[in-house]
């Protein structure tokens, strides 16, 4: 009963944190890419952090349609940047444990993450997918480096003529690397991501 309750404030105390990121990048903010149906801004750099929110208009297409492109989670591999592993750990009545490996450059290590995913309908219209690490739910593995902090948000809404996709994410990969790094990874990440999920649709 306790952890139930402690995981309910969790959840809690990330909405506040995504919100409240949320609305000091809209005022903050910098448009870095808007060509192709895709608009990505970077927030001012967070030491450590990679974050964008970034935006893609997916003309014919239905809700329906990109929540089974993201529930097929072993498939993530296909579209998400550098990911070379993903598969789901478990699930219960409204949460799914994923654990993924992206592949990072020599002579760096590869990184994993398990994300713990909600997915929020608000209405038939539209629906919401939350999710953070929880870094603890399985061991380290030696030769990857875990990535601890990672969280974010999408929304997809239906349109008169399509689908709008909104995402917002924050992570800290774990290196130490020259801002420039960051920059321009906060700008690839959802971008590359962004144009393989068109594809796949």
């Amino acid at each position: 009963m306790i952890g139930g309750k402690l995981h309910k404030t969790f959840w809690h105390i990330l909405i506040i944190c995504l919100v409240t990121t949320t609305i000091y990048s809209q005022r903050h903010q910098k448009v870095v890419y808007d060509k192709e149906g895709i608009k990505i801004y970077n927030p001012p750099l967070e030491s450590g952090f990679i974050s964008y929110t970034a935006y893609l208009f997916l003309p014919g297409q239905t809700v329906n349609q990109v929540k089974s492109v993201f529930q097929d989670y072993k498939a993530h591999s296909a579209w998400i940047y550098r990911c070379l592993e993903s598969k789901k750990i478990s699930e219960t009545n409204d949460l799914v444990y994923l654990y993924q490996v992206s592949k990072s450059n020599w002579p760096f290590k590869n990184r994993d993450h398990i994300l713990a995913i909600r997915i929020l309908e608000d209405s038939k219209q539209k629906y919401r997918i939350r999710f953070k690490a929880e870094p603890s739910y399985l061991e380290n593995h030696d030769k990857h480096v875990r990535i601890d902090d990672f969280y974010g948000e999408w929304e997809v809404i239906q349109e008169a003529n399509g689908v709008l996709v909104k995402m917002f994410t924050s992570f800290n990969p774990n290196v130490n690397l020259p801002k420039a790094f960051f920059r321009t990874l906060s700008k690839r990440v959802p971008l590359e991501t962004l144009r393989n999920l068109r594809a796949k649709l």
